[in-house]
């Protein structure tokens, strides 16, 4: 493994431990927005299983193949993931029709990738070797594939951000809810959602620096803790104040 790859595996570890200790806590209220936020950390650590797996040394290269598509499937429904956290954060009411639009992107891209074991050159064209050390190495993806993705991605990035800033501007206090013990101050929630911002912003440079320009240490391997951090304590705040 190349030395990057241990520093990924912080955030990585990090990541697990949180959605581990907050799917053990909360009562009925609160497990709707906790396990909302750990489905989309999940998601994110499929996105670092694949950082980490281009580090590793794997001479089989059907297998690697298989690994990568693995860490597709959950790194390719975050976008999905991201709108259900900020719904359920915001408290927005989850409609049927939403739920389809959560839904039925995630599993279309999702069911692409397995496809794709069946029908070659779908989602995964190639492996390019040693592109940053003499372990390395990088998913080459379908143009048109991935920016189908890509724009998927853009546009619930987009809404998510949206909705949080739409709840700060039409309220003061955020996660109320007559079932819930607490509240949290609008001061409170700006710190939370900041952190969100800054870990998308820091993934959406990861996507696109690769396209552009020569692949660097992932920012949102660090954009990420600022973020768990912030909304982990804020969660854990409102559960316990």
């Amino acid at each position: 493994m190349e030395t990057e790859g241990y520093f990924l595996l912080i955030p990585f570890i990090i990541n697990i431990l949180l959605v581990g200790f907050l799917l053990t806590r909360g009562d009925d209220a609160f497990h709707r927005v906790n396990r909302a936020f750990s489905l989309w950390v999940i998601s994110i650590c499929f996105w670092y299983s694949q950082l980490i797996l281009e580090t590793v040394t794997v001479h089989d290269s059907q297998l690697l193949i298989a690994l990568f598509r693995i860490s597709l499937v959950g790194e390719w429904v975050i976008p999905s993931f991201f709108v259900y956290f900020v719904m359920c954060f915001t408290n927005e009411k989850i409609t049927f029709r939403r739920r389809l639009l959560i839904v039925v992107p995630a599993v279309f891209f999702a069911s692409l990738i397995f496809i794709d074991c069946y029908v070659p050159k779908l989602v995964v064209n190639t492996i390019r070797f040693n592109v940053y050390g003499s372990s390395s190495k990088s998913v080459i993806y379908v143009m048109y594939t991935f920016i189908a993705w890509f724009a998927y991605f853009i546009v619930y990035i987009s809404w998510g951000i949206g909705m949080l800033v739409g709840h700060i501007l039409r309220t003061t206090v955020a996660l109320y809810d007559r079932r819930w013990r607490n509240v949290i101050k609008q001061s409170d929630f700006l710190l939370a959602t900041g952190g969100i911002l800054i870990f998308i912003l820091g993934l959406t440079i990861d996507i696109i620096i690769p396209i552009v320009s020569s692949r660097v240490f992932p920012i949102s391997s660090i954009t990420t803790l600022i973020m768990v951090g912030f909304v982990g304590y804020l969660l854990y705040r409102v559960e316990t104040s």
